[in-house]
């Protein structure tokens, strides 16, 4: 990583902490981290362990490994940035970091969008990720499919109003619209997409279910906000990976 202008954080959730810590003897000073990161709290776990300035991005990008060496992509491949500040110290972003990094990406062909709330950006991808990636995993399902039934569809909208409610007492400011009928459409261009949490279980790994469903349920409780549905999806998908994070026999 030395010498790393910009750097991609894009490991899984579960492996923040350990990975900032690795990176904070080698980056040079000025070298952005952008995140990559499913959840909504990526970001403040790494400031904790690097001083270096840090970007949130939301990605949108259905892919897989479908063998050594080899990644299917199944939808989408576009990013959202901006700079993230709910401490009130500031984003640690140096002027034009921003703009600097959006022409980077388009320059590479990878759609690139400034958000002035990033914030809620990424609340409406967590909103997403809790929507189809425990169905996914439960049902062994392409998005697609899961879009297809009205039974699913009924408990994806559940969990989506749920975490409306969270971030709502949490202050945060969704973007504009009507975010169940948009988690809805999501299938409509990743109609092919097998969530990430799918990807895990089948692979014995595992999920980032505590930083999706499971972190709404936290923040819920926090906030005295009720989650039935997004503690059911949480609680199935542990207990599919077995008690030690394991897959259950």
């Amino acid at each position: 990583m030395r010498g790393a202008k910009l750097l991609l954080f894009s490991v899984k959730s579960l492996d923040t902490e350990a990975a900032a810590q690795s990176l904070a003897a080698h980056l040079d000073p000025d070298a952005i981290v952008l995140g990559m990161q499913n959840g909504v709290d990526n970001i403040e776990r790494i400031r904790r362990h690097l001083p270096n300035p840090v970007m949130p991005s939301v990605v949108y990008v259905a892919a897989a490994m479908a063998g050594p060496g080899i990644i299917r992509h199944t939808g989408r491949g576009d990013l959202v940035i901006g700079a993230l500040d709910r401490s009130g110290s500031g984003t640690g972003l140096p002027a034009g970091c921003l703009q600097e990094t959006a022409a980077l990406l388009e320059r590479a062909a990878i759609p690139c969008r400034i958000s002035e709330n990033i914030e809620g950006e990424l609340w409406a991808k967590l909103l997403m990720n809790c929507a189809y990636n425990a169905i996914s995993a439960l049902g062994r399902a392409q998005y697609g499919r899961i879009a297809a039934s009205p039974a699913a569809r009924e408990v994806m909208s559940a969990a989506v109003r749920e975490v409306i409610a969270v971030a709502e007492a949490e202050g945060v400011t969704l973007p504009p619209g009507d975010l169940v009928d948009a988690a809805r459409r999501l299938a409509d261009a990743m109609a092919g997409a097998t969530s990430s949490t799918a990807q895990d279980i089948a692979r014995g790994k595992p999920t980032e279910i505590d930083y999706l469903n499971g972190y709404v349920v936290r923040r819920g409780e926090a906030r005295d906000v009720p989650t039935p549905v997004n503690r059911t999806l949480h609680a199935l998908v542990k207990l599919l990976e077995g008690a030690d994070g394991s897959p259950a026999a």
